[in-house]
C-alpha cells in the first residue's frame, strides 16, 4: 500500500495560545486560528508580520485567544516558555490564566529538567523560570495565591520541586530578603533542591513505606549529588548550589549529609521548612496529605526540634497574608 506525503506527517492538534503572544513586527512562526462555533478558523498564514491592526480587530470582535497546530503538549510549553515573560507583563491576559501558564511551563520545565539533571539548557531555563515567577509574585500580593491554587495535592517530583520554590521566594519576601539577587538565589536553590534524586536508584526513590537501612543511605546522599551536578555545570549561583547542599541539614543536628546545626545557611532554613510542608500537604504513596493546619500544627510540636520556628512563622504570614 502506498503511503501519501499527509500519511507520512506527524499527527497535530490545535493548542490554544493568548493573544498577547504576537508583537507588531512579529514573524509568524504558525499559522494561526480562531474558534468560531466549534470550529477552526484560518486567522492568519505562518511567515507573515503580525501587526497591531491584527489585535484591534481581534478585540474589537471579543477574541482574546488564537489556536496553533503543534504535535504534543510538550510542544506547546515551550512555544508558551519562549514567549512567558511577554504574557505575564500584557495587561490583556488574565492573572488567573497567567498564573496557570507559569506553574504549567514551570513543571514541564523541571520535568525535562529530571530527565537531563546534566544539561547546562536546561539549568539555565530553571534560572529563567524562577526569575519570571519573581517577577510575576512581585505584580500583586495576591498573585502568591492564584499560583498555588494551580497546586494539586497529588505529588509528583515535578510539582514538588516548583511548589517548593514559590513558598520559598514568598516566605524569603515576607522575612526581609529585598534584593532580586537574592531572591533569585533562593528560588533557584528550591526549585533544584531534589535534583540529586535523579542520581538514586528510581526503585529507591519510588519505594512506599519504610526504607532499610541501606536505601535510606543511598536516598541520603542525594543532597551531595545535587551540589556536584551544580558545581559542574557552573549555570547557578554558588549560595544556590548551597542550599541543595544543606536543605536536608537539621536545627538539632540530626540531618544530612554533613550534621550542621548552626552552620546551616538561612535560606536553606527556609528551604527546608517549605520543603517539609509541601510534602506534609500532598498526598504520597505511603501518606495521605494533611491540612495546611495540621502540617504547620506537625511542623510546631512533633517537628520542633528540626525546623527553624521563626521560618515557620512567617510561612504561616504567608498563608494567611
Amino acid at each position: 500500500m502506498r503511503v501519501g506525503v499527509a500519511d507520512q506527517l506527524p499527527k497535530q492538534s490545535f493548542y490554544r495560545v493568548p493573544l498577547a503572544l504576537y508583537r507588531p513586527g512579529d514573524i509568524l512562526e504558525d499559522d494561526l486560528y480562531f474558534l468560531y462555533q466549534g470550529q477552526y478558523v484560518l486567522y492568519k498564514m505562518k511567515d507573515l508580520s503580525w501587526k497591531e491592526e491584527d489585535r484591534i480587530q481581534l478585540q474589537e470582535f471579543k477574541v482574546f485567544h488564537l489556536y496553533i497546530k503543534l504535535p504534543d503538549a510538550r510542544a506547546h510549553h515551550e512555544v508558551i516558555e519562549k514567549n512567558l515573560s511577554r504574557i505575564l507583563e500584557s495587561p490583556i491576559v488574565a492573572t488567573r490564566e497567567k498564573a496557570q501558564l507559569l506553574y504549567d511551563t514551570s513543571s514541564a520545565l523541571v520535568e525535562d529538567l529530571y530527565q537531563k539533571p546534566m544539561s547546562t539548557e536546561n539549568l539555565k531555563r530553571s534560572v529563567k523560570s524562577v526569575h519570571r515567577s519573581i517577577e510575576f509574585l512581585s505584580q500583586r500580593a495576591d498573585n502568591f495565591f492564584e499560583v498555588m491554587s494551580m497546586a494539586t495535592r497529588n505529588y509528583t517530583e515535578f510539582n514538588h520541586a516548583w511548589h517548593t520554590a514559590i513558598y520559598a521566594i514568598a516566605v524569603g519576601r515576607k522575612m526581609g530578603v529585598k534584593t532580586f539577587n537574592q531572591i533569585s538565589e533562593l528560588g533557584i536553590g528550591a526549585l533544584l533542591h531534589d535534583i540529586g534524586k535523579t542520581k538514586v536508584d528510581s526503585k529507591i526513590i519510588a519505594q512506599e513505606g519504610r526504607l532499610s537501612g541501606e536505601d535510606r543511605k543511598a536516598v541520603e546522599l542525594h543532597p551531595r549529588y545535587g551540589f556536584d551536578i551544580l558545581r559542574a555545570s557552573r549555570a547557578v549561583p554558588e549560595l544556590s548550589e548551597q542550599i541543595v547542599l544543606q536543605h536536608h541539614e537539621r536545627e538539632n543536628a540530626s540531618g544530612y549529609p554533613s550534621k550542621l546545626s548552626s552552620e546551616i545557611h538561612p535560606f536553606a532554613k527556609i528551604v527546608a521548612v517549605v520543603d517539609c510542608f509541601d510534602a506534609l500537604t500532598t498526598d504520597r504513596a505511603f501518606q495521605a496529605a494533611m491540612t495546611p493546619l495540621q502540617a504547620i500544627k506537625v511542623m510546631q510540636s512533633d517537628l520542633k526540634d528540626e525546623y527553624d520556628q521563626n521560618v515557620l512563622v512567617n510561612l504561616v504570614k504567608v498563608l494567611t497574608k
